[in-house]
């Protein structure tokens, strides 16, 4: 029997579009548009799927705060997964809304991920854009984009099964 679940599969495929990253949070300092990533959403339980896209870019890399050659180190972006999927939580509240934080079992109490990087990543997530970047994986769009394309779709898989894997493969 296979194991009831939704599975997010963020790829490395580049998609049709851009996206907004900031320098800073808040949605301060520069701006600049970067590539989107094809990603999707299945339900094991109901069959039921659906596509997005994210951008991966963290904003270190982009504005020139980190060497391009530190990918996947601290405020880079999120390391690609290494042997096992990533474990996905729901967080949400008032102010920041719907959200998933991923981490690799081995580091669940401390909700963290090394992947294919060398550095344990804390508080990986992936929320709505367009926002600055620290690693986290921004659903493209804004809050009411994100809300219909993925919060709320993610939403009610979530009435069949609270397991969430996160699956982040390479850039092409």
């Amino acid at each position: 029997m296979r194991f009831k679940m939704i599975e997010i599969t963020i790829t490395g495929k580049v998609a049709p579009g851009k996206a907004l990253l900031y320098e800073k949070l808040g949605r301060q300092g520069k701006r600049k548009f970067v590539p989107t990533y094809e990603a999707f959403a299945h339900c094991s339980i109901t069959g039921k799927q659906f596509s997005f896209t994210v951008t991966r870019d963290s904003s270190a890399h982009v504005f020139g705060e980190q060497p391009p050659e530190d990918r996947y180190g601290t405020n880079g972006e999120c390391p690609p997964c290494a042997n096992t999927p990533y474990i996905g939580s729901v967080r949400e509240d008032a102010k920041k809304g719907f959200r998933i934080v991923f981490f690799e079992p081995e580091h669940r109490e401390v909700m963290g991920l090394v992947g294919r990087g060398t550095t344990l990543r804390k508080e990986m997530l992936i929320h709505f854009g367009a926002a600055a970047s620290f690693g986290c994986i921004m659903v493209a769009g804004w809050r009411r984009y994100y809300d219909r394309v993925f919060a709320n779709p993610i939403k009610r898989m979530l009435v069949h099964t609270d397991y969430i894997q996160v699956i982040v493969e390479p850039r092409d």
